[in-house]
């Protein structure tokens, strides 16, 4: 589609992992983007010129932006980063109208801005957590920052009942998940699997899981 001006919709299959270089450059008459959970990667210059384009809802699984992904999309005027980023380009966003950029990763790499172009325009407000790396960034290159609060605590690993310590109770939640105890509540059933029940990373939830919690809260 590279400098397809006719273009004015895009919609991605949900198969889609990543957007290449150049997928979109130059495409001036886009307006619209739909990109679906599962792409973790945005290439280099995959949008720029899209200068048609006024809002880019970018998705949770999304861990990477590439050098001058946006650049020159001059429609742009605000961004939220999503937090599992861990990278963005330099040029990534230079050239666009952008107002205001939020970082909701604490911990993403900014690409040096060692050159004329830096990631953000000149006049970007950045919006991220106190004590983040886009905090720093935005001290260190001179941009104004303001602060969404305190970064959010990472989860406990293993803290199955959500009381932010590792317990035996939790270890008897684990397994009761591995026995498939029927009794176990959509809310607790939930809980455990978003805390990760293969605690020993072997691929599996199993009993070696149980026994891993319970060494780790003897260890406490």
């Amino acid at each position: 589609f590279f400098q397809c001006s006719a273009l004015t919709e895009i919609r991605l299959p949900e198969n889609v992992t990543s957007i290449g270089k150049n997928a979109f450059s130059g495409c001036s008459g886009l307006t619209s983007v739909s990109i679906p959970e599962g792409v973790t990667e945005i290439g280099y210059s995959a949008f720029i010129q899209c200068s048609s384009l006024t809002e880019i809802i970018l998705p949770e699984s999304l861990t990477k932006i590439g050098y001058s992904a946006f650049s020159k999309c001059t429609g742009l005027t605000a961004v939220t980063i999503p937090e599992h980023v861990t990278r963005i380009g330099d040029s990534a966003f230079y050239e666009t109208s952008l107002k205001t950029a939020t970082v909701l990763s604490t911990d993403c790499t900014f690409a040096e801005a060692d050159t004329p172009y830096s990631i953000f325009p000149d006049g970007t407000v950045l919006h991220g957590f106190k004590g983040s790396t886009a905090e720093t960034y935005a001290k260190a290159y001179h941009y104004s920052f303001e602060a969404l609060g305190d970064a959010p605590q990472a989860p406990l690993r293993g803290d199955y009942n959500g009381d932010r310590d590792l317990t035996i109770a939790d270890a008897v939640l684990l397994a009761r998940f591995v026995a498939e105890d029927a009794a176990l509540t959509d809310e607790q059933m939930e809980a455990i699997i978003s805390h990760a029940p293969d605690y020993d990373g072997d691929g599996l939830a199993a009993m070696p899981d149980v026994r891993a919690v319970l060494k780790k809260c003897s260890e406490a």
